[in-house]
């Protein structure tokens, strides 16, 4: 059966950005922060994309792959998101013109490994490092701030007097001010929760530290934030940002994964930051934050698993969340607000995107709406091929470029269809609103060989792009070959 042909024509317009931008202008008044002298608000996630299988360490160079960031970054920036912070130092230029490009800013951690801050010679080699890293990126556009160590003052991360690392924070926030000159970068620190802030006996009180422009903090409460905004307001006149925070989607307690659940926590902590936001009331404390995490971690918690192994095994306990009854209900690998499919680059959204999405945005534009209109079905399952086929069929409401592929339970690709094969039918029509395309494919259960498959489990992954736009959505369904 031919396929029903659609045309549309459409320009795509993109550009690199380093030949013809510069740095940003980004400065920090009373508790806002201005990115352009407009106050600007972080709504932000943890950067973190490692492939199924590339392992954590040594640490996947994501800025390598623009197969990965060119997938993430429109997502991110359907999403609402405005800024992604990373652990490392970037190699790559491209994959900070694409955030730019994307309009993504970049709030760049340079990791402090545990020692003695009292040393010299330390202390001068976290300097030069943190400096050469200011360096090399100090005229990029997509700059948003500086982030010295990840919760170095937690007594797991140092030796010694906590006091001798803000000391030495400050000493690094003073040196990038002199490096950068009149228009420097904000620095600040990814604090563990809001320990010591304030304490003159610590020297991290705000005369101690007149070179540290923003405190951040990284709080996991649950689903609240508690007093948080209220304590911290009483021991610092900066702004506040908060590095880390979030929820996992695996109940420890049925365990499943529940998405719903993550979700309304997430919306919790986002409302209780959005109400203490500075962006439009200079009184109040907050800039916004970055979520942890953008993607779910398949290499984080291996307790002997390989790292394309999904891990399930909690590795702490987190009070006030939807499963805290668990005793290992904290699981670091399911974090993400969108979940890695095997073998591939593909981000799958959670509930908890769409949740942000419309918390971030405050309306479904429907070029930033999910292209699936509902789910994938197949008529029958299971099915047998010498019985006939099974009628694979999916709704967009919107043209799109799509690709349709069968593959095995261990992730082996056995038969593809792009939408101008014959045999991928589409049916455009008008529902009152919008164009809705219902499609319909027949599967005979043969691979691309013509060889019947083998009986088992078959994972039917459809991808769709927007031809209005950079979002890309891919859905799955489970057929069952029975022969």
């Amino acid at each position: 059966m031919k396929k029903v042909v659609a045309v549309v024509l459409f320009l795509a317009v993109s550009f690199s950005c380093p030949a013809v931008c510069k740095a940003t202008k980004v400065k920090v008044e009373g508790r806002q922060l201005l990115v352009d002298d407009v106050p600007f608000t972080v709504k932000g996630v943890c950067f973190g994309s490692t492939p199924v299988g590339k392992g954590w360490y040594p640490l996947y160079d994501w800025s390598k792959d623009p197969d990965l960031y060119n997938i993430d970054f429109p997502l991110i920036k359907a999403m609402g998101g405005n800024t992604i912070r990373i652990y490392d130092s970037p190699t790559e230029t491209a994959a900070m013109d694409a955030a730019y490009d994307n309009g993504i800013y970049v709030i760049m951690t340079w990791k402090v490994d545990r020692s003695t801050f009292s040393i010299q010679s330390v202390r001068d080699e976290v300097k030069e490092d943190f400096l050469n890293m200011v360096n090399d990126w100090k005229g990029h556009p997509a700059i948003l701030m500086w982030c010295l160590g990840n919760e170095q003052n937690a007594s797991w991360n140092h030796y010694g007097d906590v006091k001798d690392w803000y000391s030495l924070v400050n000493e690094c926030a003073q040196a990038s001010r002199e490096l950068e000159g009149a228009n420097f970068h904000p620095v600040t620190t990814g604090n563990w929760e809001e320990f010591n802030i304030g304490d003159t006996s610590k020297l991290a009180h705000d005369d101690d530290m007149p070179y540290l422009d923003v405190w951040s903090v990284q709080v996991y409460r649950g689903s609240s934030f508690y007093d948080l905004f209220s304590s911290y307001t009483s021991k610092s006149t900066k702004p506040l940002c908060i590095t880390e925070y979030g929820c996992d989607s695996w109940d420890a307690v049925k365990n499943k994964s529940n998405e719903g659940a993550q979700a309304e926590a997430l919306c919790n902590l986002w409302t209780q930051m959005e109400q203490n936001l500075s962006t439009f009331d200079s009184n109040r404390v907050c800039i916004g934050g970055t979520l942890h995490m953008w993607a779910d971690d398949w290499c984080r918690n291996q307790n002997g698993s390989p790292d394309w192994t999904h891990n399930t095994e909690g590795i702490g306990h987190a009070d006030n969340l939807y499963d805290s009854a668990a005793v290992q209900n904290w699981n670091d690998e399911w974090c993400g607000v969108v979940s890695i499919f095997p073998n591939t680059y593909d981000k799958i959204p959670k509930k908890s995107y769409y949740v942000l999405r419309k918390l971030w945005t405050g309306e479904d534009h429907l070029e930033d709406a999910p292209l699936f209109v509902g789910g994938v079905k197949n008529y029958t399952n299971p099915f047998s091929p010498y019985r006939g086929n099974t009628r694979i069929e999916f709704m967009l409401n919107r043209l799109a470029d799509i690709k349709i592929e069968i593959y095995d339970i261990a992730g082996k690709r056995v038969r593809s269809w792009s939408e101008t094969e014959d045999d991928v039918v589409s049916r455009i029509y008008w529902n009152g609103l919008h164009t809705e395309i219902t499609y319909q494919i027949y599967w005979d259960g043969r691979d691309k060989d013509n060889r019947v498959v083998a009986n088992g489990v078959y994972i039917c992954r459809i991808k769709a792009k927007a031809k209005d736009g950079n979002l890309t959505e891919i859905k799955y369904r489970r057929i069952m070959v029975l022969k």
